[in-house]
């Protein structure tokens, strides 16, 4: 049966997303290659014979180029978790990063912004989700340690209750809804692109955004299409 590890991670460096490193993070990341590298080992293990990241599916050339690049010279010069960890586990297991993402318009009708504002004026729910919101991320830890927080089910399981939960945002206008709909499409996407690219007896690995993680368990279990893989078995 095919199976899939989903690794949830946080972005090395700054994305559109709604959790930032600092700029004084970042820089402390940056000269931990030699840690990465190690975590990297570990995952290498699982022996994946498909990789997924977190690029979009339209990029795939790009990613390619920065690949045979990385390939030649050894390194990539962003830091971000698609070269130091994808990369690295993709050259140790002779198989090419494949990119899965959708970032298109699609059904939203709101920014995140204007959520994320507007909970913040709603003192109620933004109480009761405010412990899901916040970043584990702690960099005076090891790198392998919040990766494995993110990915332990006490976390996964408060980032799927804080999304699922923005339906309840101005629900007399279903304010929340306007973006949380893209949420779910976009994870469809993610979804059905992994999906397509699976076949028989692969072991696939998605590195993705720890956000993403639950959500995506949920689909890929509710398909009875693949084994899951915990990564914490490897990140030991």
């Amino acid at each position: 049966m095919k199976e899939l590890m989903i690794l949830g991670t946080f972005h090395f460096e700054s994305q559109a997303d709604a959790v930032h490193l600092s700029a004084a993070q970042r820089e402390q990341l940056a000269v931990r290659r030699d840690e990465i590298g190690q975590i990297s080992e570990k995952l290498a293990a699982y022996r994946p014979t498909k990789l997924f990241v977190e690029c979009e599916k339209t990029r795939q050339d790009a990613l390619d180029k920065r690949y045979r690049a990385y390939l030649t010279g050894g390194c990539d010069a962003r830091n971000d978790e698609v070269a130091q960890i994808g990369f690295r586990v993709a050259r140790q297991n002779g198989i090419t990063p494949t990119a899965i993402d959708w970032m298109e318009l699609g059904a939203a009708t709101r920014p995140y912004e204007e959520i994320a504002e507007r909970l913040e004026q709603d003192a109620a729910l933004h109480g009761e989700l405010a412990p899901y919101a916040r970043s584990p991320v702690d960099l005076a830890r090891p790198v392998l340690e919040n990766l494995r927080v993110l990915n332990q089910k006490e976390y996964v399981d408060g980032q799927k209750a804080f999304y699922v939960n923005l339906a309840r945002l101005g629900i007399e206008e279903y304010f929340g809804m306007g973006w949380l709909i893209w949420w779910y499409q976009r994870n469809l996407h993610i979804f059905g692109n992994i999906s397509a690219e699976l076949a028989e007896d692969d072991r696939g690995m998605l590195l993705i955004g720890a956000a993403h993680k639950g959500i995506l368990e949920e689909f890929f279990a509710d398909s009875k299409t693949v084994s899951l893989v915990d990564p914490l078995d490897y990140l030991a």
